[in-house]
């Protein structure tokens, strides 16, 4: 009767958490870089439902900004292998700007939760879980906002 209980209990938090997600859904995503050993080159990417943002300026770098609708089934594939849980283990890191080094910030935000990784990379063991993710917005959103 006690391990009924606590499977009980167990299958209610569970579905809690489940409702929880579905009632507060991921509306904006956001990706920057800054580059010190570029010239200082800096993008930010921010990914809605509806729309693309990107901008990019620096040394190096002819400023450029460019909104475009968001083409279709990219949010949808962005917030399927999106780790949400992921996001909460990563440590942030330190600025790597004084190295020459690049600071990259993560950041999604729903109505009640932002979660931010800065410099993630710093922790190794936690933050593989978001590279398939970042390299999905490195190589498939990025591309399609610069065209």
């Amino acid at each position: 009767m006690k391990y009924v209980k606590l499977l009980a209990a167990f299958t209610f938090l569970l579905l809690s958490q489940i409702c929880h997600a579905q009632d507060d859904p991921i509306n904006k995503i956001e990706y920057s870089e800054i580059n010190g050993g570029k010239g200082g080159d800096k993008i930010h990417l921010i990914v809605t439902k509806d729309s693309l943002s990107y901008s990019a300026s620096g040394g190096n770098l002819k400023p450029f900004v460019k909104h475009i609708q968001t083409p279709k089934g990219m949010w949808s594939k962005l917030t399927a292998i999106l780790p949400f849980d992921g996001f909460k283990m990563v440590k942030n890191g330190r600025s790597q700007l004084s190295q020459d080094g690049t600071d990259i910030t993560l950041a999604v935000l729903s109505n009640n939760v932002k979660y931010v990784v800065f410099n993630g990379y710093d922790d190794p063991a936690h933050y593989q879980v978001l590279i398939p993710f970042i390299s999905y917005l490195q190589d498939e959103v990025i591309p399609k906002a610069k065209k």
